[in-house]
């Protein structure tokens, strides 16, 4: 039987960040047996490789002290410039795009950088806020690699279309 404070967490959640509840009980729940790259960690993150247990997750974050929020494999490093020479199914950037990848020469390196590690038909899932103030100056399909990739309809989200107000999912297979 569920906790009360899981079931409070899901209602709490579901009303205030619709978007993270897709994530966790939408996507998550369709990926199994992946290899997974979860971009950007923090406390609310924690529980994302428990979540996700039925696949081999990896965290990646800039700030050091974030690991703690990762997966047992943690890379401290910056999406847009590391350089990891393992292959991921699933790479899942949500909520970094200009809260972390600010610029955009390094969110273009970031898209190419996904695409060299992530393998043939790999997915991309971008999560990201057009609306949020001082914030959110770039649109991923603005961005010239963002031609890399086809974007795809997925668990009945469109790619590119606004959920819940303002709040977009990329749904993006590698081309090859």
């Amino acid at each position: 039987m569920k906790s009360l404070r899981k079931i409070a967490r899901n209602v709490l959640l579901k009303k205030r960040c619709y978007p993270r509840w897709v994530l966790e009980k939408k996507i998550f729940p369709s990926l199994k047996n992946k290899k997974i790259l979860l971009v950007g960690v923090a406390d609310y993150t924690k529980d994302y490789p428990k979540i996700l247990k039925y696949n081999d997750v990896t965290t990646i974050d800039l700030n050091p002290y974030a690991a703690e929020f990762g997966a047992k494999k943690h890379i401290i490093g910056n999406i847009s410039n590391v350089k990891i020479k393992e292959k991921f199914d699933v790479i899942i950037m949500f909520g970094i795009l200009n809260w972390g990848l600010d610029y955009e020469e390094d969110a273009e390196n970031a898209l190419k950088n996904c695409y060299n590690i992530l393998n043939n038909n790999g997915l991309l899932i971008i999560g990201w806020n057009p609306k949020k103030e001082n914030h959110n100056k770039i649109n991923p399909r603005t961005l010239k690699n963002f031609r890399m990739f086809q974007p795809i309809d997925l668990f009945g989200i469109g790619s590119g279309n606004i959920i819940k107000g303002d709040f977009i999912f990329e749904f993006l297979i590698r081309k090859d």
